[in-house]
């Protein structure tokens, strides 16, 4: 099922492809997973998946379980490769954190625009439907890219991330930027977040950045989205998890809180290697991001 391009792919599989940008003498990559049900359906849905600081796009792949998803929803995954040394360390610039990314001034929105123009020219993209999530220092760079490429995302699903940090001795707050315009928006956080705290301030892994509250971050979107009103409030997985959805406004967004939760990626699947993981029973945060995207 391939596009304008002469690259192939088997359905069912996934690749990695390089795109003709280089940063610190590396071409950059990405990984895309056709899915094995796709042929004769015509254009289908994209979802980009950003991992996030230290993580890339093979280990966000084995984490979330995107591309068996994939498989069964029928859409094209993608997972982009941040910036890294020999392919470790990967991290982005989300425009106010992190890192080297950050520091030497990365272009990674103009890095996923690129991706995004490869992708549509190898495969069959419906246009109307392109979603980004992202995890971490990826779901600010995932809100980022939301803003400054204005129409291009059909939604947005954040998963413990935040629109905004400060470097403590600096004492300056950066953040995104107020778009003229909104989109349907998802947000997942973990009540116990300690390097993205949910309350906001000091992150106990990276002491010398403080980020924007959950709390600030919604009512950034509920000012996009135009949301009014008391937001509607159910519970999953024996209440661990609070559900908080806005749908009065031009465009829809929900909140989940998900209480004695940290950092980690939320479901089923932990971290190889990560002994300090443990699983989340009865809750797959990609399950949760598709069906959002999906129901739009």
């Amino acid at each position: 099922m391939s596009g304008s391009g002469s690259h192939r792919l088997a359905a069912g599989k996934s690749e990695t492809i390089k795109v003709d940008i280089r940063e610190m003498g590396f071409r950059r990559s990405y990984r895309v997973h056709l899915p094995a049900g796709s042929a004769g359906h015509g254009k289908l849905p994209l979802l980009v998946m950003l991992h996030g600081a230290f993580e890339t796009a093979k280990s966000m792949e084995r984490l979330t379980g995107f591309s068996d998803l994939a498989d069964r929803e029928n859409f094209i995954v993608v997972y982009p490769n941040g910036i890294g040394l020999f392919g470790f360390l990967q991290h982005w610039n989300a425009g106010h954190c992190c890192g080297k990314a950050q520091k030497d001034g990365i272009d990674d929105v103009a890095f996923l625009e690129t991706v995004l123009e490869d992708v549509i020219s190898r495969f069959s993209v419906d246009p109307n439907r392109i979603y980004m999530a992202g995890h971490s220092n990826g779901g600010m760079l995932a809100c980022l890219y939301a803003v400054e490429k204005p129409g291009r995302l059909a939604a947005l699903a954040v998963v413990s991330g935040t629109i905004g940090s400060r470097e403590v001795e600096k004492g300056v707050w950066q953040q995104i930027a107020r778009p003229s315009f909104g989109l349907p928006v998802l947000i997942i956080h973990g009540h116990n977040d300690q390097t993205v705290p949910y309350s906001g301030g000091p992150s106990r892994n990276h002491k010398s950045r403080e980020f924007v509250s959950v709390a600030d971050t919604v009512a950034f979107w509920k000012s996009v989205n135009q949301c009014r009103g008391e937001a509607g409030k159910h519970s999953l997985c024996n209440g661990r998890v609070l559900v908080q959805q806005w749908m009065t406004g031009a465009h829809r967004l929900v909140l989940h809180t998900i209480y004695d939760w940290a950092h980690d990626w939320p479901g089923p699947r932990v971290p190889p290697g990560d002994k300090n993981s443990r699983a989340l029973e009865n809750y797959d945060a990609a399950d949760i991001i598709w069906g959002f995207f999906r129901d739009l």
